[in-house]
């Protein structure tokens, strides 16, 4: 039974690969710890609960947010209306109207 090429050449890339890794020399840890935090103290261990609980109530936080983006709308709202109006007034654009007639 022959074995196809692409299992062999996978084979052999993989063997290549491992080769290259055991080749790797890995540096101690020890020697990029300093004095200072081989001296330290153990962090303080706290409930898991604490941790995975939001730090603020998200309903609270949806609040804020919808609240500060309904000012947003309404401000844009305020400028939009206000670039509503004309821009050029009735009696200079008669004057314009005559001046591009002549």
């Amino acid at each position: 039974m022959r074995i196809p090429a692409q299992i062999r050449h996978g084979v052999l890339a993989a063997l290549i690969l491992f080769g290259a890794v055991a080749c790797v020399d890995v540096p101690e840890l020890g020697e990029r710890v300093s004095p200072a935090l081989d001296r330290a103290d153990y962090p303080t261990l706290v409930p898991i609960e604490r941790l995975l609980e939001p730090a603020t109530p998200v309903r609270e936080e949806a609040e804020t947010l919808a609240n500060q983006l309904d000012a947003r709308r309404a401000r844009l709202q305020r400028r939009a209306d206000a670039l509503q109006g004309t821009i050029v007034d009735p009696e200079t654009r008669a004057r314009m109207s005559d001046g591009v007639a002549q």
